[in-house]
């Protein structure tokens, strides 16, 4: 009766014992002449020496020198102040930038950006009243300045601090008209951030009132 187990080399997918012996040695041969199967993508060093990498380092490295070489918000700002009238008149408003430079604008380098009108009563004065001047947004998109925080201080001292990220900035008018009339320092001018407090409730909050900042005369932008 004859023996029908399997050998080991008629069992699928294993080599006999000759074979085994000539794969060792061709492994063996390969790696002795450097010969190696080429490495997969995630094998390849990514270090030092790769040129993706230097390329990119470079081209970062190259906007790093132009950006400071150029100032963060200069040439922005050079170009925007550059359609403005020059100042002739007494200064209303002194605008100190991130970087530490100062702006000064009268009331005709006011009256040259865009104008916004509100109608809305306040907590100080009777009836509905109508003001006219520049939004904030509007005057920090025209300056090219940049911050996070806007330092309000009045003629007298008084200061506040205005997140720029704060959802009610949106609203703020820097203010040098009242019912079509300017204001004197007695009437909270010549300059007074105001808010259409009568159109949303978001606008008559104690932070919003708080930020009603009259005989406004600086404003420093920080970072």
């Amino acid at each position: 009766m004859h023996d029908r187990r399997p050998t080991a080399s008629s069992l699928p997918g294993r080599a006999s014992p000759a074979a085994l012996c000539l794969r060792l040695a061709m492994t063996a041969l390969l790696a002795l002449c450097g010969l190696m199967l080429p490495a997969t993508a995630q094998d390849v060093p990514t270090g030092a020496g790769t040129p993706g990498k230097e390329a990119g380092a470079s081209k970062m490295a190259q906007a790093s020198a132009e950006l400071t070489a150029q100032g963060a918000d200069g040439p922005v700002t050079a170009e925007r102040r550059a359609d403005w009238p020059a100042q002739t008149g007494h200064t209303l408003l002194t605008v100190t930038l991130p970087d530490g430079g100062d702006v000064t604008l009268d009331r005709a380098m006011l009256d040259s950006l865009p104008q916004t009108v509100i109608e809305t009563s306040t907590i100080w004065t009777e009836g509905v009243q109508q003001f006219s001047g520049v939004a904030l947004t509007g005057l920090i998109d025209a300056l090219g300045a940049e911050g996070r925080v806007a330092v309000l201080t009045a003629a007298n001292g008084y200061e506040i601090r205005i997140p720029l990220d704060q959802p009610s900035i949106g609203g703020a008018v820097l203010a040098h008209l009242r019912n079509g009339r300017e204001m004197s320092l007695r009437d909270k001018g010549p300059l007074w951030l105001v808010y259409p407090y009568d159109s949303d409730a978001a606008y008559r909050t104690e932070v919003v009132y708080a930020n009603s900042i009259w005989q406004l005369d600086h404003i420093r932008f920080s970072r």
